[in-house]
């Protein structure tokens, strides 16, 4: 495969020194070299510091930013101004991707002139592993107003059918599991979690699929989302006010629809994700 576009693979890590050789190798080896990896260690407390600056002596195309603890959106957003590439991806630190996932996504989006390609993932517990597509098809292309009916929207919130299904809420707004295209990115910022409350990579998402005017959606499973850490499941820990959170989320939803002029089926799922 021609080698000219370049990806950018950006990693926020914090406190994740069981974790991140791992994720780092699964990066390094790809089967496509025109990569670079930027890794930003967010204040970590352990040795995650060093296991990064170890791995760096041996991989040239590692940067290596340090920063006090800021919180994973700051620790993006710095990573996407480091960035120099035609494509952008997000990988965290406690997960990792299969060998030959640049190759495979980046041609897709070369082939079909995508603005983001997006591919299923498996999610990882202590004994046994998942497979998850947010769509059955093998491959879906997404063009003009189906970008904002049926992914844009959608991240607001469910509506009619798709109320049959609420576990599947949120199976858009992963930035991880996509590859995007620099160019509709470049102006976007992250937001905190203080002042969103919670769904960073959701209202990241938003104002993506706002700009986007091809989505590729295929059915491979090249993304390894560890659901355990730290000896214990990430979906059975107890989330603090998770009420107040989300209806803080919805607040900034409601306000972005009024500011966009967005349609009354927007504030509907937005009032439905509340529910």
């Amino acid at each position: 495969m021609n080698q000219k576009h370049k990806i950018s693979i950006i990693v926020p890590a914090y406190n994740v020194e069981k974790y991140i050789e791992q994720c780092l190798r699964s990066l390094m080896n790809q089967t496509y070299k025109n990569i670079e990896i930027i890794v930003v260690n967010d204040g970590s407390k352990d040795s995650t510091g060093e296991i990064i600056e170890k791995l760096a002596k041996e991989e040239k195309r590692i940067i290596l930013i340090n920063q006090e603890n800021q919180g994973v959106a700051a620790a993006r957003n710095r990573a996407l101004q480091e960035s120099k590439s035609d494509f952008i991806m997000f990988v965290d630190s406690d997960d990792w991707i299969e060998l030959n996932t640049c190759e495979k996504i980046l041609n897709e989006a070369i082939n079909e002139d995508a603005d983001i390609v997006m591919f299923g993932y498996v999610r990882e517990y202590a004994e046994k592993s998942l497979p998850k597509a947010v769509y059955s098809n093998d491959k879906i292309i997404f063009e003009g107003k189906e970008i904002k009916e049926k992914l844009h929207r959608r991240i607001f919130g469910p509506i009619n059918d798709e109320l049959k299904n609420p576990e599947t809420l949120n199976s858009l707004t992963p930035i991880w599991g996509k590859l995007y295209k620099r160019e509709i990115i470049k102006d976007i910022k992250f937001v905190s979690l203080q002042e969103l409350g919670l769904c960073e990579d959701g209202y990241f998402n938003i104002s993506v699929f706002e700009n986007a005017s091809k989505v590729v959606f295929i059915k491979k499973f090249y993304y390894h989302y560890r659901k355990v850490v730290s000896g214990g499941s990430l979906t059975q820990k107890k989330e603090n006010n998770m009420f107040e959170k989300e209806k803080k989320f919805c607040g900034k939803l409601f306000e972005l629809i009024e500011r966009s002029g967005l349609n009354e089926e927007y504030k509907t799922a937005v009032d439905n994700r509340l529910a």
